[in-house]
């Protein structure tokens, strides 16, 4: 299983269309193959800064997903909506416990 966590810090003009774009690139990302999980979370002291967090099958999945159609239009304008790069981080996961 990948679980990928990302960040991004938008422009304050764009914040709104930052969170729009995202919403939909979540939705559409739900239903690429191999996706498990995808959201989006604006901070709650600051509402400028989002987080995602992305759950996928195996690493093809993920692979393939950043090649869709959504993906490829969020990060053509990406760079006119955040201060700076967002941060990803991708994790491999071997195994997983529910507690509680």
């Amino acid at each position: 299983m990948i679980l990928v966590s990302a960040t991004a810090q938008a422009r304050p003009e764009k914040r709104n269309e930052l969170a729009g774009r995202l919403a939909g690139t979540a939705a559409a990302s739900r239903n690429d193959p191999g996706c498990l999980d995808y959201r989006f979370y604006a901070d709650v002291e600051d509402p400028t800064r989002f987080a995602s967090v992305e759950t996928w099958t195996d690493r093809a999945s993920h692979d393939a997903h950043m090649g869709a159609a959504h993906v490829v239009a969020l990060l053509a304008v990406l760079g006119d909506l955040v201060t700076q790069a967002p941060v990803i981080t991708v994790h491999e996961v071997a195994s997983s416990s529910t507690y509680g």
